[in-house]
């Protein structure tokens, strides 16, 4: 979603979180500018954010050329791709919806796009069929982490996000991000269906949620507590059989 807003003669244009409505980024008008189909103009050239002078494009091309960034970002999926080539339609004309959050997650090597204001008044009120977000996300079912990893917040389809390590996509120097238990290296390095034994057995032991808590055990943040894989597997062995 975009916002325009004119103040003293400066123009500024926001991009808007689709779930939240916060804001995400300003937009440089060279960013959505497409050349108007009834134009008798051969060229028009429009400066950048960085003041490059740019060939300004039918809207058809500008997407096109877009798409591939916009599936790898996760605001368009394959399918979505294939309408827009049919239609010549995004919802938010020359741009997909956006998200508050775009991230890595670089042990599970895919990327993501979400909304991780996941207390924010207007989140919690949009709906997916019969549900509204709150109620997704914070279902019983859901456990805060599994071996998928972290709840993190909802796609744009209304789908929870787990992330096992994240690393802003706006920001190329950000320092990556490790999420519950997978914060711990010996945890990492398991399979995933010994990661999933293992967590369970954590978030089911009523000893070890009675002396780290029941917060700690769902997020996985009681891993943290065995520096390895051999002192954690003795503590499971005594206390929780």
């Amino acid at each position: 979603m975009l916002r325009f807003s004119l103040v003293n003669g400066k123009q500024t244009i926001e991009e808007l979180c689709e779930h939240c409505g916060e804001k995400i980024k300003d937009v440089h008008i060279s960013e959505i500018t497409v050349k108007n189909p009834n134009a008798n103009w051969k060229s028009l050239k429009i400066r950048d954010a960085e003041g490059k002078d740019i060939d300004v494009r039918s809207k058809e091309d500008f997407i096109s050329e877009k798409t591939a960034s916009y599936i790898k970002e996760g605001l368009l999926d394959d399918q979505e791709a294939i309408e827009f080539r049919t239609t010549k339609k995004l919802k938010y004309g020359v741009r997909p919806e956006a998200m508050c959050s775009q991230s890595i997650d670089a042990v599970s090597k895919v990327t993501a796009s979400f909304c991780y204001k996941t207390t924010s008044t207007t989140f919690k009120a949009r709906t997916s069929g019969s549900k509204t977000f709150d109620q997704i996300f914070n279902d019983t079912k859901e456990k805060k982490s599994t071996e998928l990893g972290r709840k993190v917040g909802i796609d744009r389809k209304g789908n929870i996000i787990r992330m096992k390590s994240e690393k802003n996509l706006d920001e190329p120097d950000s320092k990556l991000k490790y999420h519950g238990q997978f914060k711990e290296s010996w945890f990492r390095t398991l399979k995933s269906d010994i990661q999933k034994s293992y967590l369970e057995k954590v978030q089911d032991c009523k000893s070890m949620i009675k002396e780290f808590g029941a917060d700690a055990c769902e997020s996985g943040e009681v891993m943290s507590n065995f520096k390895t894989l051999d002192s954690f597997k003795k503590y499971m062995e005594k206390t929780c059989k």
